[in-house]
């Protein structure tokens, strides 16, 4: 069974939600009779509607088979399970030890990192189950965490 995973809704409200509060006062201002700025309005438009572009790009396809990493900067990486080595945590967050970001090292010698933080935490939890058992123990720990 294949699962596809895309950036989750929280994603969008922390990062998108966040970065939208300059716009929403500026259309409230707009409203109140603030007079039109074009090169302000692209200012205050430009940061929220960059970050959704970033966020859209992630996708993280698992299946019994393979994994898919697309993120917008890193292009797309894919893996057969029988060719991973294992999955480790590359970073954790300070306070939890959550993992923010997968290394996915082959057999080859090469790795991929997998940016987790905008995916729901099943899809962190999935990933960690396609390494070897034994190595990936303390890490599925940590993502649950």
């Amino acid at each position: 069974m294949k699962r596809t995973f895309r950036a989750a809704p929280s994603a969008y409200v922390v990062l998108v939600g966040l970065l939208s509060v300059p716009a929403f006062i500026w259309i409230f201002g707009l409203l109140r009779g603030l007079p039109f700025d074009i090169e302000f309005a692209v200012a205050v438009l430009a940061a929220p509607l960059a970050f959704s572009a970033w966020l859209v790009a992630f996708r993280l396809e698992i299946s019994e088979e393979a994994i898919t990493y697309r993120s917008l900067f890193g292009g797309v990486r894919m893996a057969t399970v029988a060719d991973i080595q294992s999955i480790g945590a590359a970073r954790t967050a300070p306070g939890s030890k959550s993992p923010l970001q997968l290394e996915v090292r082959l057999r080859n010698g090469t790795a991929f990192t997998v940016n987790v933080k905008p995916f729901p935490r099943e899809a962190t939890v999935m990933l960690l189950g396609k390494g070897p058992n034994n190595v990936l123990h303390a890490t599925r720990e940590d993502a649950r965490a």
